[in-house]
C-alpha cells in the first residue's frame, strides 16, 4: 500500500527512526542538534499528469534555496543553464526536487 506520498510528511511519519538516529541526508547530526532543513517552512508544489502520474513536494524558487534542502550535497548547477528552463518550464523547475508518483490509485 501507498501512504500520504505527496502531502510530504511522508518521510517524519515513515521513516522516524533515522532522524530519531540523527540521520541527515548523507551526515549524522549530534544529539539534539535540530535539522535547520526540515524545520524550515517551504512552499509546496502538485503537479497532476495523467493516468494518476503525479509530482509534489517543496516548491524550488532558486538554486539557493535547492543547495540548502540537500545540504549543500548535490550539484545543482543544472539550474544556472539558461536550457534548463526552456526545457522544463517555470512548474518543472520549481517541481524539479519533488518526489514523483506513478501510483493511479492515488
Amino acid at each position: 500500500a501507498v501512504d500520504n506520498c505527496w502531502d510530504f510528511y511522508h518521510a517524519m511519519i515513515t521513516h522516524p527512526s533515522s532522524g530519531m538516529a540523527g540521520w541527515r541526508a548523507g551526515y549524522i547530526a549530534k544529539p539534539g542538534e535540530p535539522d535547520k532543513v526540515l524545520m524550515t517552512p517551504f512552499n509546496h508544489v502538485s503537479v497532476l499528469g495523467e493516468y494518476g502520474h503525479a509530482i509534489g513536494g517543496w516548491a524550488i524558487p532558486d538554486r539557493e534555496t535547492a543547495d540548502k534542502l540537500n545540504y549543500g550535497m548535490v550539484d545543482t548547477t543544472w539550474r544556472d543553464k539558461p536550457e534548463a528552463e526552456q526545457i522544463l518550464g517555470e512548474v518543472g523547475m520549481r517541481a524539479a526536487n519533488a518526489h514523483p508518483n506513478i501510483f493511479p490509485n492515488l
